[in-house]
């Protein structure tokens, strides 16, 4: 998934079980409409307070409690990493996924490197930086405990989300700490290294392939 689409997934799935039985914990009554209209996200730092309008078209309030380990909980839940796996070694939803080389360095591009540099893993230069699933993890969870600041933009106040389901889809990829730190790059032989590249250069190898 993207990182939008799992991020509304995840509140729809929020209000969902909030508007169902009463979970307190993850609501608060409307003492006016005794609907809820507040809903606690443990994905979102602890001032987090911003509307959002469910699929149904329901407009409620989110408030973050900056709870990373619960969150870590619930982004494997819409991973489904314990999904049946027809051919391992399997990612997030069961699929199958090419396995990780211990010695070989990756490179992760695009959102990856956007988060990372949202969360200094990057330079303020702008350049490459590197770190291992862990350490992403944990420099995520980190920032996940801390308050935004009052100015914070839309980037900065869905990062504590971002960086944790970027380092967790990471880890369902197969990468762990007995692989080298990953790469996180904007830039590839001077291109914009981009996922729409990717599928480019692969969209041209399958038409020289099936030429004949």
């Amino acid at each position: 998934y993207g990182q939008d689409v799992i991020r509304n997934r995840y509140i729809d799935n929020l209000v969902q079980k909030g508007g169902g039985e009463a979970n307190a914990t993850n609501l608060v009554l409307d003492v006016n409409t005794k609907e809820a209209s507040y809903y606690y996200a443990d994905c979102f730092n602890r001032n987090y307070h911003e509307p959002y309008t469910t699929q149904g078209g329901r407009k409620v309030m989110i408030r973050g409690t900056g709870n990373p380990e619960n969150c870590i909980k619930e982004i494997d839940e819409l991973l489904e990493v314990d999904s049946y796996c027809p051919l391992p070694p399997c990612g997030a939803l069961g699929r199958y996924v090419p396995d990780i080389i211990p010695d070989k360095e990756y490179v992760a591009v695009s959102a990856f490197y956007y988060i990372a540099k949202a969360l200094g893993i990057v330079g303020k230069n702008g350049f490459n930086g590197s770190a291992t699933v862990a350490e992403y993890l944990q420099i995520s969870f980190k920032f996940c405990q801390k308050r935004l600041h009052e100015n914070a933009n839309k980037f900065r106040k869905l990062l504590c989300f971002s960086g944790l389901y970027a380092a967790r889809l990471l880890h369902s990829y197969g990468f762990n700490d007995t692989n080298k730190p990953i790469s996180f790059v904007e830039r590839l032989n001077n291109r914009t290294a981009s996922w729409t590249l990717g599928a480019l250069f692969a969209k041209r190898e399958i038409g020289l392939l099936s030429c004949p």
